[in-house]
């Protein structure tokens, strides 16, 4: 399904999307710069991959854009109008936020995903559902929409979770979106689904993605290196790893993590084929009388046993080791933080809520 299905018709006032950060300044501590001078322009349209380690400003920019905090210094301008003038729930209804810490309270899954837009028909439901490619699954399960979510939300698998999410963002259609990359915690089927389901909630929408695994942003529109809260690095994937700067010594980081687990795994398989083997050498002993059954039973089997153990340590420490290694987005400050650390509070303002679809 096409996201224009969604919502017929949007004012095109509301969907441009140009995002311009201008000379902001922002820190926590009031001797501890985080952000400096920052200068960014984001045109409509476009897929802007924010790239650092930890530390860098990733989450920071985030929360400037959602006003959780107030600039020191500077503006951001949403199609040229000074965030700080708009009322924060008519600002935080104009993004949609996709995180792999994903959200959904007890309710069927038709409220859930409803829950980006309360008054949004069956149909809308349904085609948000498929753009977000979980329509599918729902029809497989005994009660469809109506299936109830339970509080804890442990009934569904964490991909099915994404793709609910997606969905909701799908049905919020927002012009401006925030999005976590793909969930590392599901099978690859499921990974691929919500990479594309992501990619159709990107088109023709202005799109941060907090990166973390740098291969899934390889075809990014642009690609911002921060270090210390200053844009060291901005260009395309290829034009970076050709300036052999930061971005340049992520990647190969990365690729040599990725070196590593295939090595691993491939080493491992090995030692797997060797005891089978010699299960099957201890076998034909056996058959030939030279050796008692149950021993060659045992030494088959244990040696099998040793290697499916070294199998899943190896293979578990080097899948793991990227993602304990990249920044994972800090939880947005709560509200009562955020009314501390902001100034200049309008009538408009409520309390943050996280619905990773619809801020």
């Amino acid at each position: 399904a096409e996201p224009s299905a969604v919502h017929a018709a949007i004012p095109p006032s509301t969907r441009q999307g140009r995002v311009v950060f201008d000379n902001i300044s922002f820190r926590y501590e009031p001797d501890t710069p985080l952000i400096d001078d920052l200068s960014l322009a984001v045109e409509p349209g476009q897929t802007v991959a924010i790239v650092g380690p930890t530390g860098a400003g990733k989450t920071t920019l985030v929360n400037l854009i959602m006003r959780f905090y107030e600039l020191d210094a500077g503006r951001i301008t949403l199609d040229g109008r000074d965030i700080a003038t708009m009322p924060r729930n008519e600002l935080r209804s104009s993004v949609g936020m996709v995180l792999q810490d994903t959200w959904l309270f007890g309710g069927t899954i038709r409220d859930n995903i409803a829950y980006g837009d309360p008054v949004a028909s069956d149909e809308q439901i349904r085609t948000a559902a498929g753009a977000a490619h979980v329509d599918e699954y729902v029809h497989s399960l005994p009660d469809g929409y109506d299936t109830v979510i339970n509080e804890e939300a442990d009934n569904i698998s964490a991909g099915e979770k994404q793709l609910i999410t997606i969905a909701r963002a799908f049905l919020a259609d927002p012009a401006l979106l925030i999005l976590d990359e793909a969930t590392s915690s599901v099978d690859t089927r499921t990974e691929l689904l919500v990479q594309h389901a992501m990619a159709a909630l990107r088109s023709n929408r202005t799109s941060f993605v907090m990166a973390h695994r740098l291969s899934t942003i390889v075809d990014a529109d642009d690609i911002i290196v921060l270090h210390r809260g200053a844009v060291v690095e901005q260009g395309r994937h290829r034009e970076l790893l050709v300036r052999g700067g930061h971005y340049a010594a992520l990647w190969r980081a990365q690729q040599d993590q990725q070196a590593g687990a295939a090595a691993a795994t491939t080493a491992t398989i090995a030692l797997v084929l060797e005891a089978l083997m010699l299960v099957i050498k201890y076998s034909q002993l056996e058959l030939a009388g030279n050796l008692h059954y149950p021993v060659a039973i045992m030494s088959g089997a244990g040696f099998l046993l040793i290697s499916l153990g070294v199998f899943l340590r190896l293979t578990r420490r080097e899948s793991a080791a990227p993602h304990r290694r990249a920044e994972r987005p800090s939880s947005f400050p709560d509200s009562d933080m955020a009314d501390r650390r902001s100034r200049g509070a309008d009538d408009g303002d409520f309390p943050v809520r996280s619905v990773n679809g619809r801020a």
